[in-house]
């Protein structure tokens, strides 16, 4: 319970698999770079410190499916 805090998480995506769950309108998977923006666009950043992981407050975790996270941090700092 975070009780009015919700944590950062650093997370490793499996971007291959979310990027088949991705389909476009012509039900094919989407581009690499689309996958990036959806990322973005649900509430993740990618971390600038170590390269292949985000950071996404606890609340926009349920974007991703559990198959589709490889390694999951809490980082040090919490966002209000």
């Amino acid at each position: 319970m975070t009780y009015g805090r919700a944590c950062t998480l650093r997370v490793r995506v499996d971007l291959g698999l979310l990027r088949s769950h991705l389909i476009n309108e012509d039900g094919r998977a989407v581009e690499p770079i689309a996958v990036r923006r959806w990322l973005i666009e649900a509430g993740f950043l990618p971390d600038a410190e170590a390269d292949g992981w985000w950071l996404v407050r606890e609340d926009d975790l349920g974007h991703l499916e559990p198959s589709e996270v490889l390694d999951l941090a809490e980082t040090a700092d919490a966002t209000t």
